[in-house]
């Protein structure tokens, strides 16, 4: 019987196995245990429980996500009444995010699934080691999060902070959903997103490429599909 070979003693291969892991045995889990949510909709209730009113480009960003990825998951989670958008206090164009009553017995099922997952993460460790454990990461994190003092920032976040001749044009995309299209908007101010009425039927596509030129709508689907 041939013996499965020995594990790969680096960092980067340990935290992403290990991550891998953990994300295969919360899904078994949550099956198991009945949760009606899948692994991503779950983290964002855990990230607005965690921070109520997240911009839907601040959440994107902490779930590393692309913005359109995200739309999708938080139409999914406002349809099932689980979390609703809020207009910015000073920023109306701003979407925030905020949980519903609804989706606190869902939380409580949600930590039940995680919690699990840790138990059998951390099996056979002292408490002593698992705060060692913990306090390693921690550094390990903060190594890679900073650098001269200072955070080490996404291109994202360096492209919003370029001169305006530099950033990039208007980009539009949409995303078809049961009540209608919510539209991702990126522009000076990130990606955020607006609802578009289900008669519309033109997908708006702009273009980012050479930093020039206006948002022009594409041909409808029905005429692509001639």
């Amino acid at each position: 019987m041939q013996q499965d070979p020995p594990v790969r003693r680096t960092l980067g291969f340990l935290l992403a196995d290990t991550s891998r892991l953990m994300r295969r045995h919360f899904v078994q889990r949550s099956r198991e245990m009945g949760l009606p949510l899948n692994r991503s909709e779950a983290s964002v209730l855990v990230h607005v429980d965690r921070e109520p009113g997240l911009s839907q480009a601040q959440l994107a960003e902490k779930m590393d996500l692309e913005p359109i990825s995200l739309v999708r998951l938080v139409d999914s989670l406002q349809e099932a009444g689980l979390i609703e958008r809020r207009s910015h206090a000073h920023d109306r164009r701003i979407r925030t995010l905020w949980l519903t009553k609804a989706a606190r017995p869902i939380l409580v099922q949600v930590r039940a699934v995680a919690e699990d997952v840790r138990g059998r993460a951390l099996a056979g460790l002292s408490q002593a080691d698992r705060e060692a454990l913990l306090d390693l990461l921690v550094a390990v994190r903060t190594n890679l999060a900073t650098h001269g003092g200072k955070c080490a920032c996404s291109d994202d976040a360096h492209a919003m902070a370029a001169t305006p001749a530099s950033r990039p044009a208007l980009t539009e995309r949409t995303v078809a959903g049961s009540t209608g299209r919510s539209v991702a908007r990126q522009g000076r101010r990130g990606w955020e997103t607006a609802s578009v009425p289900p008669a519309r039927e033109q997908s708006v596509v702009g273009t980012a490429s050479a930093g020039t030129g206006p948002v022009q709508p594409s041909r409808s689907r029905k005429a692509a599909a001639g």
